[in-house]
């Protein structure tokens, strides 16, 4: 992701960074660049584009890599684990739900990560495991 993106994805209304010498590299010869005499006039106008020297900003934020791990990666690993352990804990008679929006009751829990499902009176569809998004009512396991 671009810094540019990343501002617009933060909530900015405009983000630019000033294009280089390799960015002018990159785009030369491109199916959607300018050619000849465009490419010359683009270029010379690209190059005025620079953050004034007095700019200055409201707030900076400094954001270390490894705060990533703590903010996005860990909860992530969590949510995997949970949804591992709701899966695995599936059994007949449970109503799920699948990715995909189906809802249905498991009518056989297959050892080939598959289960059927009865998504209508007498229609049943086998179902990865894994596209299981939630439990809606969970059987009492047998006595």
């Amino acid at each position: 992701m671009t810094v540019c993106n990343m501002a617009i994805e933060g909530g900015a209304r405009a983000g630019l960074i000033a294009p280089d010498e390799k960015t002018f590299e990159y785009c030369m010869g491109r199916p959607h660049a300018p050619k000849g005499a465009q490419w010359e006039a683009a270029l010379t106008w690209w190059k005025t584009l620079f953050s004034d020297e007095d700019a200055h900003w409201d707030e900076i934020l400094v954001i270390k890599a490894e705060d990533m791990y703590f903010l996005m990666i860990r909860p992530q690993q969590k949510k995997v684990k949970q949804h591992q352990a709701m899966v695995a804990a599936v059994r007949k008679g449970d109503q799920i739900v699948t990715a995909g929006g189906l809802i249905g009751k498991v009518t056989k829990v297959n050892t080939d990560n598959e289960v059927e499902v009865e998504i209508s009176s007498g229609v049943k569809v086998k179902v990865v495991q894994h596209t299981i998004s939630q439990v809606l009512n969970k059987t009492e396991p047998a006595k």
